[in-house]
């Protein structure tokens, strides 16, 4: 896009030109006070206006007018940075044994100004969401601090990808990166945005013992049969790592 504006010298020639103009504006009004005086004289009323004319544009010209002419660089298409924030991301087996949504942090601001975040503002908007559902826009500030974090349910990745792309009204979303610990925990519906590129980031241990997932079920043993609206028991065994306190819920349907 070009803009084009005018600037005007300072200096001497700003108060030159001023003074220039009251000075000949009043003359030229005492000169033809007897004129506008007078009833009916249009060709004085005429005659007076042009000198006032003549004289702003003499000033305007001491002015050193000059029509600045800047072609400025479009807006930077955005950079969806989408957060996991679901609970295994508390679990500590990444970098130094951080866990793995302080890693996810570690990545993106560390290093002051030169940090992966603002070498990518350089050419990018960032936009930061956390997501352990619909996603949420949140703040550099809030997106920077781990305060709170890894406290929601599931990674419903496809949805916060499907829903991010979406809320584009404007159609500047050009890519998101995503910082995740697992795949897809839920459904999801609708279809994946295909002219956003998607770019993941992942967290969590490597090596030997960590194809072991954060949460499984080891064994459920129930009745094969029971009368509806009755009480029953049954045996729900489940493992974890890294997830202290871990609840899980069974829910029988009837077939």
């Amino acid at each position: 896009m070009i803009a084009f504006w005018v600037k005007f010298g300072g200096g001497w020639a700003l108060w030159a030109g001023i003074l220039l103009f009251l000075l000949g504006a009043a003359g030229a009004l005492w000169g033809y006070k007897e004129t506008l005086a007078a009833e009916g004289s249009s060709t004085g009323r005429a005659l007076l206006l042009v000198r006032l004319a003549a004289l702003l544009l003499f000033a305007l010209i001491l002015l050193h007018p000059v029509l600045a002419v800047q072609e400025r660089s479009p807006e930077k298409p955005v950079l969806a940075v989408l957060l996991d924030d679901s609970r295994s991301m508390a679990v500590r087996d990444s970098l130094d044994g951080l866990s793995r949504a302080a890693a996810a942090r570690r990545i993106l601001f560390s290093g002051g100004d030169k940090s992966l975040a603002d070498r990518l503002s350089r050419d990018w908007e960032l936009s930061f969401h956390l997501f352990s559902g619909p996603p949420i826009s949140v703040s550099r500030k809030r997106a920077a601090s781990t305060a709170g974090a890894a406290r929601g349910g599931r990674s419903l990745i496809r949805k916060a990808l499907v829903d991010t792309a979406r809320r584009d009204r404007a159609g500047r979303l050009g890519a998101m990166l995503v910082f995740t610990d697992g795949r897809e925990t839920g459904p999801g519906t609708g279809s994946l945005p295909v002219r956003v590129p998607v770019h993941l980031v992942g967290l969590g241990g490597s090596g030997a013992g960590t194809s072991y997932r954060d949460l499984a079920v080891k064994a459920v043993q129930v009745g094969e049969r029971a009368l509806l609206a009755n009480r029953m028991e049954g045996l729900l065994e489940v493992s974890s790592r890294g997830l202290p306190e871990t609840t899980t819920t069974l829910v029988l349907e009837r077939d």
